[in-house]
């Protein structure tokens, strides 16, 4: 992710926060990240999925799996701090373009990922429905600017994962509109 777009994605984020509010339209914003991710693709060939809106940027399917990988580890960071509030949960999450490789999201398909977003963001949205003190739980995140741990609320992760979804569905319409698909 280049500085710009990750400012941008930031700007965005901001934007929900102020536009959603409160923790129940945050949530349900959460919630409806799978089905605005099924809109998207709705209608797709399995070769349209290899589509990019242009070079050195992502195919649909690339940023489909893309999208399960950072809900599935921040899905797992809500968990720590809910279960051991304030603990280090660490993420090497930065490097993302090695894990696309690694993980061959160029060649896997999508519906197995698809469901493990819907399931996850089902349990997520049930537990924190349950457990209304889960809000401002927290873990901490070592980074290089904060060796000592940067403090990630329940509330700010899930607000994050609320913003990623529709920042990626933006970029696979636009992969739609180049294409004409």
């Amino acid at each position: 992710m280049t500085e710009q777009s990750r400012q941008s994605f930031f700007v965005l984020r901001q934007q929900m926060s102020d536009q959603l509010g409160t923790p129940e339209a945050i949530l349900a914003r959460f919630a409806a990240g799978p089905e605005d991710l099924d809109r998207a693709l709705a209608g797709l060939s399995e070769p349209d999925l290899d589509l990019a809106r242009g070079l050195d940027k992502w195919t649909i399917r690339q940023i489909v799996h893309h999208i399960v990988d950072g809900d599935t580890m921040w899905g797992m960071c809500v968990r720590v701090a809910v279960g051991s509030a304030g603990s280090t949960y660490r993420l090497d999450w930065y490097g993302q373009e090695a894990w696309v490789d690694a993980l061959d999201h160029a060649g896997r398909p999508i519906a197995p990922a698809l469901g493990l977003l819907r399931a996850n963001r089902r349990h997520l949205v049930q537990l924190l429905e349950h457990l209304s003190d889960a809000w401002e739980r927290y873990v901490l995140i070592p980074m290089p600017e904060h060796p000592e741990g940067f403090k990630m609320a329940v509330k700010d992760v899930i607000l994050t994962q609320a913003v990623h979804v529709p920042w990626h569905v933006e970029q696979i319409r636009e992969t739609r509109q180049v294409h004409g698909v």
